[in-house]
Parts: structure tokens; sequence; C-alpha cells
């Protein structure tokens, strides 16, 4: 197993081997498609911030290219759909503009209208220019044939129905005030998207109609060396009734059978006219041949013409766009790249090579296809879930990779942008994290600690420095931090032995010892002393952990009660029966002394032993997500803030126990953990760590179900209940609720729609806009129904029939 998951590979192998294997490969890739879906929403609620963070400088300074060009130019038109769907829903775009209409007006010029063309989708980019076409002095019959000679029906249909919705009006008439003649006629048959589609041309057929096409070429020439008006509509018929691959078969027959006459592109050249004649050339031609030599024309000569070069590379799929640079070098053994590069210039430039790359997050356009439109469960299932496979891996790869250029973009000119940084770390598991800084090493030979050290100061580095570290790295350095100040620091030592499992402590013992070349059961020797440093002992030689491992009750809880009331001053005995007794058996005694002693057991506690003694002791009582609720409590409490213990208990956990404790600090104390944060911190270290706590991981219904490794000692918790490897998160937000302002540049949790469509985005992470909700009454939950607490403490419930999360309880 991975870092950031299951490992498929091994998971495809067992599956294959079970006893039902289509069931346990449709689980798998059940799996993979969510998980896949929640990675991309992410990527496109995070691509709508930073676009509109790009564009609007918080200092003043002009638009961040670099970011618009990272962001735009390495999506594909679906990812960017969301983004723009993700682009209209942030608070901050209060004129809800689209994304396509702000990178426009934005950026403006041939750039802009690139950048625009880029974030549109298909049918409504191909509307825009049939539109731009007709609008003005004369229609651009030119482009009129471009956008439909190259489409196809089902293009054809969206274009239609997109531009009568988006421009109140029939295209169908439009294009008749217009145009005029044969070729209105032709392109309004292609309007009616009913041309044949069959990739596979018919040879006998192709010859025959060439046969036709020629004879009445032949028979219908005018005394001006025309074609009348019965063969232009001959031509019209014949290619627009035939698919494009028929059209170049008839075509190639022409030459065969009549190689001493010219080509019927060339007949139709010298025999037809104005803008019928350049239709039934293009229908002829090949739409990537087509696009390849317009991109020729327009880098020729002086000067280039740069909206066809944007309508064409940012009109167009990215994969097609890689088949038009593959076609152009086989064409004219001369590299697009390069030639686009010679005739422009600047951040244009720039963005057109960079799409030309075809980088984005799922790397392959194969990928995108086995998500939305490969069924799930079918003959070439093993296939898909390979590419799934691969798709989210090269996902998560791609967010790690924006989040090492945003973290040096932050490092960048004078000072530290520690508002970027916060918004790029905090947001993310330590799993995720890891992965950060293993592309930071192999980018920029430093380790993600060491850039935090450089970057940072005070609190804000020490948080940062901790949320980065696995669990026994981090229990090692606070302990060694603990024994090298002036005097043992017992309240740390306390804080992470008395909380740890026996595993955990086992793993930071020996990491401990090989980092420091130092015993660490001799140095907590040489540091404690007395009861403390028995009862330390005790706890890391395994005394609690064996205990947890079965029943340990060899008294009754009678029995070990009155014990340990008889020996109060006899602090090892007491300590003795309290480690190596299970939590639950603990309780148990406690209720019991509690009962017979009519005092309870931590208050004994506390009577009779003091300081560390008496911490200790009583957290033995306790689990410890309770113990950490109680230590930021105390740390919160009073005049100033210990931000140490914030650091340690928040920055040294994993995203899933920190929500655990969030969770438990609100039935405590009836107040939502963030808000007492916000309270008491400021600044950037307070957004940091606010952060942490609220934002979830993007891939929750996946890795939180299959359990990172630096979060193999975190129980499964509450709020992530798992039913058949589903993985429930808190709903969105009520949308009637306008007063809570979501963060943009903290973009966590989010939904998606059914996998034929272009992912729909929504809010994310559980905002705090209302108060906590409690039902009124005790009337019973509907079958199937479970009620949970949010980590902001909000309740909310859980439809296990269908699968979904509602703030309101059911009749």
């Amino acid at each position: 197993m991975n870092q950031q998951g299951r490992d498929y590979t091994e998971l495809l192998k067992q599956a294959l081997a079970s006893r039902n294997p289509v069931i346990e490969m449709r689980k798998i890739e059940d799996a993979l498609e969510e998980d896949l879906h929640k990675v991309l929403d992410f990527i496109a609620v995070r691509d709508a911030t930073l676009v509109y963070r790009a564009c609007h400088s918080l200092i003043g300074l002009s638009r961040d290219d670099d970011i618009l060009i990272q962001i735009i130019c390495q999506r594909t038109k679906r990812q960017l759909e969301a983004a723009d769907k993700a682009y209209r829903s942030i608070p901050e775009n209060k004129k809800l503009r689209t994304l396509p209409d702000k990178l426009g007006k934005e950026i403006g010029g041939n750039y802009g209208n690139f950048m625009e063309y880029l974030a549109q989708s298909r049918p409504v980019f191909n509307a825009g220019q049939l539109k731009k076409a007709m609008d003005g002095l004369g229609c651009n019959t030119e482009l009129v044939n471009e956008i439909f000679c190259t489409l196809n029906n089902e293009e054809i249909k969206a274009m239609r129905e997109t531009y009568q919705n988006k421009y109140d009006s029939s295209l169908g008439d439009r294009l008749r005030s217009e145009l005029s003649g044969e070729h209105e006629r032709l392109i309004l048959k292609l309007l009616l998207a009913g041309r044949d589609e069959n990739p596979n041309p018919d040879p006998n057929r192709a010859r025959a109609q060439a046969e036709e096409l020629y004879q009445a070429i032949k028979n219908g020439k005018t005394l001006m060396g025309g074609l009348n008006s019965k063969t232009e509509s001959k031509l019209t018929d014949v290619l627009t009734d035939s698919s494009p691959a028929q059209c170049r078969a008839i075509k190639d027959a022409w030459e065969q059978a009549y190689p001493s006459e010219p080509s019927l592109e060339s007949t139709i050249e010298s025999k037809v006219g104005g803008a019928l004649k350049t239709a039934l050339i293009y229908l002829l031609k090949d739409p990537i041949d087509l696009y390849c030599y317009k991109i020729k024309t327009a880098c020729s000569g002086l000067t280039c013409d740069e909206e066809t070069l944007s309508r064409i590379i940012g009109g167009n799929h990215m994969h097609v766009v890689q088949d038009i640079a593959a076609r152009f070098q086989s064409k004219y053994n001369q590299e697009m790249r390069k030639l686009i590069q010679e005739y422009t210039g600047s951040t244009y430039r720039l963005a057109l090579t960079t799409y030309l790359a075809g980088v984005n997050p799922l790397a392959s356009y194969d990928a995108e296809m086995a998500l939305y439109t490969t069924p799930a469960g079918g003959e070439a299932q093993e296939f898909r879930i390979e590419l799934l496979t691969e798709a989210l891996h090269n996902a998560k790869e791609y967010i790690a990779w924006l989040d090492v250029d945003l973290l040096k973009k932050a490092t960048k000119g004078l000072g530290t942008d520690e508002r970027l940084v916060v918004e790029t770390l905090c947001p993310r598991t330590k799993g995720q994290l890891k992965r950060i800084d293993a592309m930071y090493r192999e980018r920029y030979g430093k380790t993600l600690s060491e850039y935090i050290s450089s970057a940072m100061g005070g609190n804000l580095k020490k948080f940062l420095t901790y949320c980065q570290m696995d669990d026994s790295e981090f229990d090692a350095v606070v302990l060694k931090k603990a024994f090298d100040g002036i005097g043992c620091d017992k309240k740390i030592i306390v804080e992470v032995v008395c909380t740890r499992p026996y595993d955990r402590l086992q793993r930071s013992r020996a990491l401990y010892e090989a980092r420091y070349d130092s015993g660490f059961m001799d140095r907590l020797r040489s540091e404690l002393g007395g009861s403390l440093e028995h009862l330390i002992l005790r706890l890391v030689e395994g005394a609690r952990g064996r205990a947890e491992e079965g029943h340990n009750l060899t008294k009754s809880v009678e029995e070990l009660a009155d014990m340990l009331h008889a020996n109060w001053s006899s602090a090892n005995v007491c300590i003795d029966i309290l480690v190596s007794h299970n939590l639950q058996e603990v309780k148990q005694i406690a209720a019991a002394y509690e009962k017979r002693h009519n005092k309870s057991l931590e208050k004994a506690i506390q009577d009779n032993f003091s300081s560390h003694l008496e911490t200790a002791m009583v957290a033995l009582l306790h689990d410890p997500i309770d113990f950490y609720a109680r230590r930021l409590k105390e740390a919160m409490k009073g005049m100033g803030t210990d931000e140490g213990v914030i650091n340690r208990i928040l920055g040294g956990n994993d995203k899933r126990t920190v929500h655990e404790i969030a969770e438990r600090f609100f039935q405590k104390y009836n107040t939502p953990l963030h808000k007492e944060l916000s309270s008491e911190l400021s600044g950037d270290y307070g957004r940091a760590v606010v952060a942490w706590v609220r934002t979830s991981d993007y891939t929750a219904a996946y890795d939180a179900a299959m359990i990172d490794t630096d979060m193999a000692t975190a129980p499964v918790t509450a709020e992530s209940p798992r039913v058949e490897g589903h993985v429930y998160q808190p709903p969105q937000p009520p949308a009637q609720d306008q007063s809570y302002q979501q963060p943009a540049h903290i973009p966590t949790q989010t939904m998606h729609s059914a996998p034929v469509q272009a992912t729909v985005v929504h809010g994310h992470a559980v905002p705090a806009h209302q108060q906590p909700q409690h039902h009124q009454g005790s009337r019973p939950l509907p079958p199937g129904w479970e009620e949970k607490r949010a980590p902001d403490g909000r309740t909310y419930y859980v439809n296990h029939n269908d699968r979904t999360t509602h703030w309101n309880r059911p009749n």
C-alpha cells in the first residue's frame, strides 16, 4: 500500500481470484469512480478560486497570467466546464459572471479571446462563433462554412439548441436571412443534423458517385465556364448526404477513375464560385487536414492571423488539438508548436504552447472517456479499472504539482506570501503533504520542512512543521525538545506518552533512537523520577497496550476500587492498577469507586496527587480524544493562549483525529472548536489552525475509507461511517442562507453529478453559517436513517437507504 490509498493492482488480483470476481471488480470500479469525481470536483473548485484571485490581486498588482495559463491551458474542456460552474458559485463573484466571460473581459485581445474560447464548452463556442460570423456588416461565410463542415450531427444539434436558448432566436431563420442560393440550401441541410456518419466508406458506391458527379459536371457547364444550378444542387446533395469518410472516398475514386482530369477538388475550385465553392471543398476534406491548412495559412507571410489560431486551438478539445499537431507534423514536416512560437509572442504565445502540450490532471483522453462515457461493469471492466486507477494517481500528482508551484510562488519577491502558503498546505491531509514534500524535494532539492523553516516564523512555522510530520516523527521531535530544554518539560511527555497506542509508541521510540543515537528509556529515566517515571515507563513498556488485547479483571471491579481507595499513599500501586487494565475496564472500576466511596475516581486522584502525575493519572481514565479536548479547552482558558498545546495537539494529529477532537469538543462544551480558535488566534497563524480543523480530505470517500499509512493508527470515526464501502460526509450548506461566506481560498469537500455529464460543483467544507440544529422531541428515525454530528458540531442525518445526507430531521 502506498501513502495515498490502497494498491489497486493488488486489489484487482484479489478480485479476479475471488469467488465473485464480477461483483468484487464492480465494487472497486465504483469506489474508484466516486473518488475520481471527488478529486476532479476539488480541482474545479480550486481552479475557480485561483482564477478569481489571479484576476483580483489583493495588493493592487496586475493579474497573475502565470496562474491563469497554468489553470486554463492545462485543462480539458470538460474540466473547464466544471470550473465554470464552480466559478459562478464562489461568494466573491457577486456579478455571477461565467468563467469564459470573466477571462475575455479581464484579459482582452487575442490572448483574451483564446482563453475565453478555451473555457467555453463546444456548443457555446460554436454558437458564439456562428453569431459573430452573422453579426456586423455582411456575413462571414468562410467562418460559417468552417463551423458546419467540421461538426458532426451531435455537435450541430447541440450548437443549434444552444444558439436558440442563448440568443432567443431561431438559428435556421437567422441563416436564411444571411445566406442565399445553393449555399443557403447546403448549410440548412447540414443544420438538420441528418448527415450519414458511417466511418466505413463503401468503395463501390464511391465509384458510382464519382461517375455521377463527373457526368453532371461534364453536362452542366454554363457558357461562362461555371456550373448550372442543377449541377450545383447535385454536388450539394451527394456531399451532404454522404458521410465525411464517404466524401473522401468519392474524391479518391474520382482521381482513380479520371487520372488525366483535374481532381474533384480542383474542378470545384475552378467551376463553382463564392461561399458554395468553399463549403463543397471543406466537405471533401478531413476536418483535421482543414485545420492544419488554416493554421499553416495563418502563420505565413509577414503577419499572423491570431484570431484563426485562437479559434482553432482554443475552440477544439485538447485531444483534437493533439491530433492537429501530429497531422501538421506529418503533412508539412514541421512542428506546429515551433511555427506558432515564431509567429506569436509574449503571454499569448505561452498560452497557446501550454495548451498544445496537452497536460491536464487526468493526463489522457482515454481516462476521461473511461470515466464519463464508458459504462461500468462492461466487457472492458478490467481495462477501465486500470485507466481509472492511473487517472486517479495522475490527478493527485497534478494537485501536488500545482501545490509545489504555489509554494514556490509564495516566496518569490520580497518576503513570503504566508496566506498563500496557508491556503496551499492546510486543506491537505498528512498523506497529501507527504506527496508535496516528495515532489518539492524532486524539483527544488529541499524538503517541505526546510521550506517552512526558511519561509515562515513564529507559531505559524511550528504549526505547519508539525502538520507535515507523520505520527512517529512528530512524537520523536517533540519529545527531544521536551528533554533538551532547561529542565525537562514533563507536560509534553505526559501529553505524548499517555495518549498514544502502544504500537505508535514503539514506532516513535525506534525513530527517536535511530535519529538521535540515544536510548529512549535511558533518557526517560534520566529526566523523570518517582511515580511519574514509573507510570511513563510502564506505558512505554506496553502495560496498557497488553491490557487492550483482552480481559484483565483478575479481581472484581469493586475490589480494585477498594484497593485504589486504600492505597492513595502508594502511588505506584494505584498506577499499576490503572495501566494494567484497558480503558473500558478502568471505566468500570471508576464507576464502582464512585458508587462505593461517594466520590469520582478523577476527583480522588486530584485530591491525592498534583502536578504532572495528577495529569497523567487522570489521562488514564479517559480516551485520548477526550484528553485532547480537555487540553485544548485549558489552553484557551483565561488570559492568553497556550499556542504550544494547540500546535502539538492539532498539528501533530492527522485530520481524521482532528475532526474527531472537534466533534468531542462540541459535545463537551457546546461550542464549535473552530470558533474558539478563531477568537483566540489571529493572523495567518489563526487561519492556518482553523483551516486545518475545518477542511476535509478532498478524496474522503476513498482515502478515508482505505486509510492512508500516515493515518494507520487512527480509529475510524463516527463522522465517516462506512456502509458497504461508502463514506458519508455532512450535507452541503443550505442554499437559502446567504449569511455565511466560505473563503474562496480554502476549497475542500465537493459533490459531483452523474458521470455522463460534466462534473457539477457546489460548496465544499461544512461551514458554520448556522447554529447547531437539534431536533425537538425524541421521535424515532425512519428505518435506515442515522443521526450524526459534523466536525463543527451541527447535527445532520444519514439516509443509508440511498446514501444521502440531510440537515433536516426526517418525518
